[in-house]
């Protein structure tokens, strides 16, 4: 798995080489989550050396038929992610794109995504399109935001990903290379981003990782195993969208603030143990989405 490993390589070296080049480049942390102001300055510079990676070893991914639509979904993914990066750190607002519209690049992103899927690739000819558009561009955004999401502490992305991408690889040999790919440019970024980290994901990170595991689920077959397995991210999400539609139709909060992670911080508990305590509940999920295989691996 030659690929692998220059993935894992590439940004084992390339994240202290970007985490260097942008220590004058930050943006501000919300002034809400008090309990993040230690970590103002940290640099959001993640982003370009997992996706460095991951395009690197798509070089010598030669045997995969899905080489060309997973380099077009993390460079896609990747540059919405980085333009909210760019914005936050040009206006030293903690604020990037506006809502709806990173919304409509990351629709416009997916669009491009699906119909290579089903156009190119000719997966799901048994799924109408007009059936199967709406279901996959609303699995595709699941993930991008849900990811999105849950990148709001030290490691709590990356250890909420592995389990998914580890069960992907061993589940589905269509998909392997990839899935492992991805995980192993993770775990070279993990080394700099435990608690404490010295560098962060940011928006080009996880929209990379939220789009890349929403891919390969896609191109599995399977989607709905790979969704089980990410349980986790869809409860960050529905915490946040649960939040504001109280919010804006109720005037009252559901939660003291969202999403989950942020909810347990406020109750008193601890950064390491929160993205502990996911990472096992990622694998738990990853176990339970085994059992919808019956077994067997495909």
């Amino acid at each position: 798995m030659l690929p692998v490993f220059i993935s894992f390589a590439s940004s084992f070296l390339l994240v202290p080489c970007f985490t260097r080049a942008a220590q004058r480049y930050t943006s501000p942390m919300k002034p809400e989550l008090e309990e993040h102001s230690f970590k103002a300055g940290t640099p959001s510079s993640g982003s370009f050396a997992i996706l460095i990676a991951v395009l690197f070893s798509a070089l010598f991914m030669k045997s995969s038929p899905y080489r060309g639509v997973y380099v077009l979904a993390a460079l896609l993914f990747s540059a919405v992610g980085i333009s909210d990066d760019v914005l936050k750190v040009v206006r030293k607002s903690p604020d990037g794109l506006k809502s709806l519209t990173k919304l409509f690049f990351q629709i416009a992103a997916s669009a491009a995504v699906l119909y290579l899927i089903k156009e190119r690739l000719a997966l799901y000819p048994e799924v109408p399109s007009l059936i199967w558009y709406p279901a996959a561009l609303l699995y595709m955004l699941l993930f991008t935001n849900g990811v999105n999401i849950t990148d709001g502490l030290d490691s709590l992305a990356v250890k909420c990903s592995l389990p998914l991408l580890f069960m992907s690889a061993f589940l589905f040999a269509s998909v392997r290379e990839e899935a492992l790919v991805l995980a192993a440019a993770l775990l070279g970024f993990l080394w700099y981003n435990a608690p404490r980290a010295s560098v962060f994901m940011g928006d080009g990170g996880s929209h990379l990782t939220g789009g890349l595991i929403a891919l390969i689920g896609l191109l599995s077959g399977r989607p709905e195993v790979i969704l089980t397995a990410g349980l986790i991210f869809i409860a960050e999400l529905l915490s946040s969208f649960i939040q504001i539609f109280s919010i804006r139709v109720f005037r009252r909060k559901v939660f003291p603030i969202a999403p989950l992670h942020h909810c347990f911080q406020k109750q008193g508990m601890g950064e390491e143990k929160i993205t502990d305590r996911a990472m096992i509940i990622s694998f738990l999920f990853a176990l339970l989405s085994v059992t919808l295989v019956k077994g067997r691996v495909v």
